[in-house]
This record gives C-alpha cells, structure tokens and sequence, in this order.
C-alpha cells in the first residue's frame, strides 16, 4: 500500500504538482502529530454523545437486534456530562482552527482512504479510518477510485479547506482526468 501511495505522489511531482510533506515543512509534521493524539477518539466521544437520545429510543425498543458495539456507545453516552460534550466540541474548534492555519497557502491536503485496499469479502468495503479526519473537521473531501493494491481498489482522498469544495472539486476532477 505505501508503496502504490508512493509511486502515486511521484507521478502527481511529475505533473507539477507540489507535495509539501512533514519532512519538507515542521507544519505538517506538527498537525500530524496532533492527529494522531487521540483525534479520532474525541471524534467517536462526540458522536456518541450525539446520538444518546435518538439510539436511547433504538435500544428501548429494539435492544436484541442491534449490535454490541452500538449497545456499548449506548452505555457511554449514558454516563457524558454536556460539560464533558462542550470540551470536545471545544477542542474540535481548535483542530479546525489548526487544520485550517496549516491548509493556508495550499489546495488541500491529500491522503488514502483507508489503510490499505478493500477486502475481498463482500460484508463490507473496508476502513474508514482515514475519512473520519475531514468529517469530523466539516471540511469537503473526495474519495477518488485511482490506485489498486493486490488487484483491490484502494482511494485516494483529497480534504480542502471549508468553504473550498469548488476549488477541491476542480483538483478532483483533475486528478480523475489525468492520474488514471
């Protein structure tokens, strides 16, 4: 998978596209890290709290069939303050803040989907790991069916800066002309 991201970035230099990285700017390395600092935990925190009172009603009346891991987000919602629920809506106004300041002076930020390629079974597509980034953030992104790993499709996600989704539209259908 690195490898095909790889050769992928290179050919988007070959085109004449710049690609500004963590190792060519402390910036990136420094909103990366951030992320990985327990991003998408707070992500999942907010959701959850989000979805107590429609799923308290789901559980109430149809409890036996939804899955644990909905009954479990159920439990926790139970138990967040609304102060708990401001924190971290607080700190998702310092990541926009932050993702927006190192977006400045650039068309977006460009990534995978997915940490790997979709799976070969057919109960589901594959990770959404990476997607959660741009949701959480509220900032327009594409997912783009341009690379294959192991004969599997594999995308390549493009996030550009809220209010953006023009601009990032038009790299997209660059990139779906032109990197296929």
């Amino acid at each position: 998978t690195r490898a095909v991201f790889d050769a992928f970035i290179d050919k988007l230099k070959g085109e004449g596209v710049e690609i500004i990285d963590r190792d060519t700017n402390p910036e990136i390395g420094r909103f990366e890290r951030v992320l990985d600092g327990g991003f998408i935990e707070r992500s999942i925190e907010i959701t959850t709290y989000e979805m107590k009172w429609p799923y308290e009603q789901y559980v109430t009346n149809f409890g036996d069939l939804l899955e644990k891991r909905v009954l479990d987000r159920v439990a926790r919602a139970a138990r967040m303050t609304p102060a708990h629920y401001a924190s971290l809506l607080a700190d998702k106004q310092v990541m926009r803040e932050l993702a927006r300041s190192t977006l400045a002076g650039s068309d977006g930020f460009i990534t995978l989907t997915a940490p790997g390629p979709a799976p070969v079974a057919h109960d589901n597509t594959g990770s959404r790991a990476y997607q959660v980034y741009a949701t959480f953030l509220g900032f327009p992104a594409f997912s783009l069916p341009l690379l294959t790993v192991d004969s599997m499709p594999l995308g390549v996600q493009l996030i550009g800066a809220a209010g953006a989704d023009g601009a990032l539209a038009a790299v997209a259908n660059w990139m779906m002309r032109e990197m296929v």
